[in-house]
């Protein structure tokens, strides 16, 4: 005698079809976007992330994030007009 179990497992793949559909997009993965506080105030060019460090690169700086605190590593006069994160130089 064959006992076929589809008919217990059925429940169980409408469930997850469900979930997925409904709960696995993008949205739910989704999180707000931390405020950085920077001295100075300047206008916020760019964030890049290369390897474990975090940069804001700002109108005229760049600050690299140390513990909590951002650090400012380079100031310049003219405006910084475009922004890339390599991990060699």
């Amino acid at each position: 005698m064959r006992v076929s179990l589809l008919p217990a497992f059925r429940p169980f793949c409408a469930g997850l079809l469900l979930a997925l559909l409904l709960g696995g997009g993008p949205q739910a993965q989704a999180r707000p976007r931390p405020s950085y506080a920077l001295a100075g105030h300047e206008k916020p060019v760019a964030l890049l992330h290369a390897g474990k460090a975090t940069l804001v690169v700002t109108e005229h700086s760049v600050w690299q994030l140390e513990g909590a605190k951002f650090i400012r590593k380079y100031q310049s006069a003219s405006p910084v007009q475009c922004a890339t994160a390599a991990d060699t130089v």
